[in-house]
Formats: structure tokens, C-alpha cells, sequence
């Protein structure tokens, strides 16, 4: 699911400008089930980020990356195939400079 309709999803959000860039993580040590994740989505926003995307606009973001499953159905699967972590880390930049350079800087 990860290299597949995650990175699909990913480039639907990114082409349509809610996010700058994407990134997927895989763990390596720790790994099963000692490890408190096996992979790391981090997303950059080109501000704060927006509010979470509801099962309409999900649908619609399914649609467009061509995904045949209703945002219920690809909700269901993520959930019974994940454990989120329990820690979310945000790290906001401000910049005046372009985009393209502060991303570059990370």
C-alpha cells in the first residue's frame, strides 16, 4: 500500500499544491514488532498545514489517482493495515526566501 496508493495519493496532493513535497521513510532497526514504526510519511506544506481531508475530498483524490475504492474502503484498508505512532513532530520554518530553497535547505 505504501509504494502504491499512498504514492499515488501523494502525487494528486502534491500536483494540486496542498503539499510541496513527500517523502516515505522505511525503518530498518528496529524492525517487527519491536519497532515503533516500519515506515515514516513526512509531507511539506507550503504554510500551515490544512485541515484533514475529509471522505469527499477523498473520493475525489481516489478518482483522480485512479484508485478504484471509495474513500471508506481505502480508510478501512489503511486502518487494518496501520498503527499510527504514538509522537508527531512538527517543525515549522518561517522564510522569506523561495520555496525551492528553503525545501533544499531541509
Amino acid at each position: 500500500m505504501a509504494a502504491g496508493d499512498v504514492r499515488k495519493l501523494a502525487t494528486i496532493r502534491v500536483d494540486s499544491g496542498s503539499i510541496l513535497s513527500w517523502i516515505l521513510l522505511r525503518s530498518v532497526v528496529p524492525s517487527g514488532a519491536s519497532a515503533d514504526c516500519d515506515y515514516l510519511i513526512v509531507s511539506m506544506y507550503p504554510g500551515i498545514p490544512p485541515h484533514p481531508v475529509d471522505l469527499d475530498e477523498l473520493d475525489a483524490a481516489l478518482k483522480k489517482a485512479g484508485i478504484a475504492m471509495t474513500a471508506q474502503q481505502y480508510v478501512d484498508r489503511r486502518n487494518s493495515l496501520t498503527l499510527s505512532s504514538p509522537t508527531t513532530y512538527f517543525r515549522t520554518r518561517p522564510s522569506s526566501e523561495p520555496t525551492k530553497k528553503a525545501i533544499n535547505s531541509l
